[in-house]
């Protein structure tokens, strides 16, 4: 086991946990994927900037045999995982953003589907859509969020410049 000194974001003060690491996530930010023996045991990702100590421990545990890393990162999009956010996503590129969308992987389990009209679909289920509107602005007036409403609200606020969402 691994004893950490974390600052939730909805803690006051850093607290130390002991968990059981499984897995690292790298992406927009680099997370710890470990199960928290004193909370419910269930995976938790701890962000590594808010890791201010860490050590081994020599308590050991049983790895889950059933842990699949690739099927817990598939949950998200980029690096973020929320079971509260876990929803069906729909993006339409338009005709001109088509064939350079199509190119991306932007989720491992997507389907495009090409439109009548020239514009690509894409369909995927995940979380993470504070990510996705840092990506999707990149992609400028060339997409349309169709699903879910919540990223369609977040996507038009942050283009419109009532809020700023940092990395």
């Amino acid at each position: 086991m691994v004893e950490i000194v974390y600052q939730g974001a909805r803690d006051p003060e850093p607290r130390k946990r002991l968990v059981e690491p499984h897995a690292v996530i790298v992406g927009t930010r680099h997370y710890l994927i470990a199960r928290d023996i004193d909370a419910d045991r269930q995976y938790r990702q701890f962000r590594f900037d808010r890791i201010f100590e860490m050590r081994g421990t020599v308590q050991v545990f049983e790895r889950d045999p059933d842990f699949d890393v690739d099927r817990y990162s598939a949950q998200g999009f980029g690096s973020f995982v929320s079971d509260a956010e876990q929803s069906p996503v729909r993006w339409r590129f338009s005709p001109s953003a088509a064939s350079v969308a199509r190119e991306f992987v932007f989720h491992p389990l997507q389907v495009m589907t090409d439109m009548p009209d020239g514009s690509l679909l894409v369909e995927f289920t995940a979380s993470g859509w504070v990510e996705m509107a840092w990506h999707l602005v990149s992609w400028g007036n060339a997409v349309e969020v169709l699903e879910p409403p919540q990223l369609i609200d977040i996507l038009e606020q942050v283009r419109s410049g009532e809020i700023e969402v940092l990395p």
